[in-house]
């Protein structure tokens, strides 16, 4: 499995320590799936509407990720 489609995991769990540390293998936080059309953001959105207790954790990941290159709009898929 790819350092991307790791982090698209760990985004979609909410794993702040995983994010970072693949972020710091350089894992690319703009990837965006091919099939899907997902990237790291939208996974992070997506398991924030799943879990609401869980929301400010979210915030605080999707913030991480835009400020180490998370793109929030790519292109059209």
């Amino acid at each position: 499995m790819s350092l991307e489609e790791q982090l698209l995991e760990a985004c979609s769990a909410l794993d702040f320590d995983r994010v970072k540390n693949l972020l710091a293998d350089d894992a690319d936080a703009g990837y965006q799936d091919s099939e899907t059309g997902y990237g790291p953001l939208h996974k992070i959105v997506i398991a924030a509407k799943e879990r609401p207790q869980r929301t400010d954790e979210a915030q605080e990941i999707l913030e991480y990720l835009l400020a180490n290159g998370g793109v929030w709009m790519q292109g059209t898929t």
